[in-house]
């Protein structure tokens, strides 16, 4: 009896957080996850594959905004990445105001690569807590979860990593609204202090999501690629959430 009260909260926390159920091989072709192993064939919009322009910085406005990759960022806190298209890379940088004079009313920016970051983390995070969550309890793993994933906590990851040193952003309000939230965050060193801070929310948050999109698509769609980069930043503050 003990053991099946422990055992339906974390079906239905699996169930909720979105993981397939069936073989693997059924798991594989229902969604763009290389988990566990490799996967014979990447999605369409991987590295070569059909409709990638998506997901990457044309070569013609990349040359009119003179973007750079930053192989700082990449060696400090991307684990040395190294990215098969850096064009996937300078488009999960890229503010959609960022001069906005040599874009030619091309709108192009990071946003298709916030919202598969969304999904990869979900993704990573809902199986890490629970596999190492000690409370097994729907409520306990699912408030973990959440913990880490919030908007202001993903600023807070983001910021302690020098996202916000590295994005594609000139104009001054937006400039400055970063260089505030990092200065409000100099002396918070856990998530568990982030409501000290003085301002708790940055739009940087959304550029920590895209970078996480931008290594899973150009990786192939495998989340054991992104996995690694993502938790070195976050597992101190989720292991403590556990």
């Amino acid at each position: 009896m003990a053991s099946t009260r422990i055992l339906v909260p974390v079906v239905l926390f699996v169930a909720s957080c979105g993981f397939a159920v069936g073989q693997q091989g059924q798991r594989n072709a229902a969604a763009p996850f290389s988990v566990g192993g490799s996967v014979s064939s990447a999605p369409q919009g991987s590295s070569g594959g059909l409709g990638q322009e998506h997901f990457q910085v044309a070569p013609d406005l990349k040359q009119a905004l003179s973007l750079r990759v930053p192989q700082e960022f990449l060696r400090e806190h991307l684990g040395d990445y190294r990215f098969q298209n850096p064009n996937i890379f300078l488009k999960a940088l890229l503010h959609p105001t960022y001069k906005t004079r040599d874009r030619k009313d091309r709108h192009d920016s990071f946003e298709p690569l916030d919202y598969v970051g969304s999904f990869v983390m979900d993704y990573i995070v809902s199986r890490y807590v629970l596999m190492n969550a000690r409370n097994k309890s729907q409520h306990h793993m699912a408030e973990a979860k959440a913990s880490v994933l919030r908007q202001d906590s993903l600023a807070y990851f983001a910021v302690k990593n020098n996202f916000h040193k590295y994005v594609f952003v000139d104009r001054p309000v937006e400039k400055a609204s970063l260089r505030e939230f990092a200065e409000g965050l100099r002396n918070v060193q856990a998530l568990g202090d982030l409501k000290y801070a003085k301002k708790k929310r940055s739009f940087v948050y959304k550029f920590f999501k895209s970078v996480m999109g931008a290594i899973f698509v150009d990786s192939g769609y495998s989340s054991d690629v992104v996995e690694p980069i993502l938790l070195k930043m976050i597992k101190r503050d989720l292991d403590l959430l556990l």
